[in-house]
């Protein structure tokens, strides 16, 4: 299993700077990608605060929700349930071990966390700070850099 951050889905489904690695990515993976409840807020969330700033129109917005929604449990995403109580856990032991050289944020933290609780080993990103903790975390990390 591989676990995608946000900075990751986003690319895959809104064209930006990253999406050609994004895309590039998923046609040469042989499985879909970890999609948690976690993932659908923060996606969600990331594409409703790009309506309110006026970067994305809400037919945007809802086409995206629709095309992601049409990728779940298929070759792209897999709906994976998370343990909350598990991944809050992880998410201290890993803040307590690493926040302080690191500096991530607590979402950043929830998807590292996350990612361990689930047991996958890989680990995507587009986001510097969340590379660093995911590696101290003892994942593999695919990152990019962002143009």
């Amino acid at each position: 299993m591989t676990y995608p951050d946000t900075s990751f889905l986003i690319a895959l489904y809104v064209a930006d700077t990253t999406s050609e690695q994004a895309r590039r990515y998923m046609h040469s993976a042989s499985h879909a990608l970890v999609f948690t409840p976690f993932h659908r807020l923060e996606f969600r969330t990331a594409l409703r605060t790009r309506v309110f700033r006026g970067g994305f129109s809400r037919e945007q917005m809802r086409e995206t929700f629709r095309h992601c929604d049409e990728h779940l449990d298929g070759d792209i995403l897999q709906h994976t349930p998370l343990n909350w109580a598990d991944t809050l856990r992880e998410a201290e032991r890993i803040a307590e071990a690493h926040l302080t050289e690191v500096g991530a944020r607590s979402g950043d933290l929830l998807h590292v966390a996350s990612a361990v609780v689930l047991g996958t080993r890989d680990f995507i990103t587009f986001d510097d700070r969340q590379n660093a903790l995911a590696k101290r975390a003892g994942l593999r990390v695919r990152r990019w850099r962002a143009s």
